[in-house]
This record gives structure tokens, sequence and C-alpha cells, in this order.
């Protein structure tokens, strides 16, 4: 996956994020995203260290101090980056029907049989964030959002479960 398949903003959002949970060098954010998409992207200090410079100066992330090495600085988000992200997030909840939509279109891009393998590995990608997300929500949450999901799962099973043959025992 190369910079294009990243929409546009994508990368500003996501080290901000990363800086709001912890201090980060550049080295670990570029180690950190490779390390997330299994190697498929690793945006190169060309990308990185530009973006921090932009970040600081525009006072969304502050420099903390030298993690040892003369090279090697830590930024955290400040205040004014914090709220920047919140309405980040809330901008990209928004836009997820965009993403639904542009889905359809990219199932039509495709045959049916490889429309359908592309599905499976969206949806198995999909799984493991809802799975290692969940367990991240105080229990009262965890619990509607499971019951949320194993009713829409339900849902799907029974549809399943009516399109494939019955065989006679």
């Amino acid at each position: 996956m190369g910079p294009q398949a990243v929409p546009r903003g994508f990368l500003r959002t996501y080290v901000i994020s990363l800086m709001s949970r912890q201090p980060e060098t550049g080295y670990s954010l570029m180690r950190h995203i490779d390390e997330r998409t299994d190697g498929t992207w690793r945006p190169g200090p060309g990308t990185i260290y530009p973006l921090l410079k932009s970040l600081s100066r525009e006072g969304i992330i502050v420099a903390l101090d030298h993690a040892g090495r003369q090279d090697s600085v830590a930024y955290s988000t400040t205040e004014k980056g914090k709220k920047e992200l919140a309405e980040m997030q809330r901008r990209i909840i928004e836009r997820g029907t965009e993403g639904q939509a542009l889905m359809k279109l990219a199932g039509e891009l495709f045959p049916a049989s490889d429309s359908i393998q592309f599905l499976i590995k969206h949806y198995a990608a999909e799984h493991d964030l809802f799975q290692e997300k969940v367990m991240e929500l105080p229990e009262t949450e965890r619990d509607i959002a499971l019951k949320q999901v194993q009713a829409m799962l339900e849902k799907q099973l029974e549809w399943i479960r009516l399109q494939l043959p019955q065989k006679a025992h």
C-alpha cells in the first residue's frame, strides 16, 4: 500500500491520535505504522519529519525531550491538538456512510468471485479490529456492543442458512 492508497489527511490524524496516547518520535511512528500494516505501508522520513515540523509549528504537538539521542525528539499532543483530534474523529464518524458507499462501488469493480474474496478479507480484518477494540470498552458498553453485533450476525447467519441447499439426512 503506497501513499496514494491512504486518504488525504489520514496520516496527520493518525499521528495526532498516536501522540495523544503517548509521546512518539518520528522513528517510532514509522515503525508503528509499518508493524500495524504488516509492512504494507511505512511512511518514510521525507513524509514523517516534515509533518512533525508542521504540526509543531501549528501548536498541535510539542517537543518533549531528546529521548536519549541528540537527533531523537519525542512529541506529544497539546490541548489544541487534542481538540483538533476530537473534531477530526467526529468528522470521520459522520463520513462513515461515505466509506460504505465506496465499498458498494468497489464491489462493482470486479466479477462476483473476486468481490466476494475482497469482502471476506475485509470482513476478517474488521472482525479482528472489533475484537481488539471492544475489549477496551467498559463492561456495560461492551455488553451493548456485543449484543448489537450478535443480533446482526444472527440475522446474517439466518440469511446464509436460507441460501445453502438443504441436504436430506
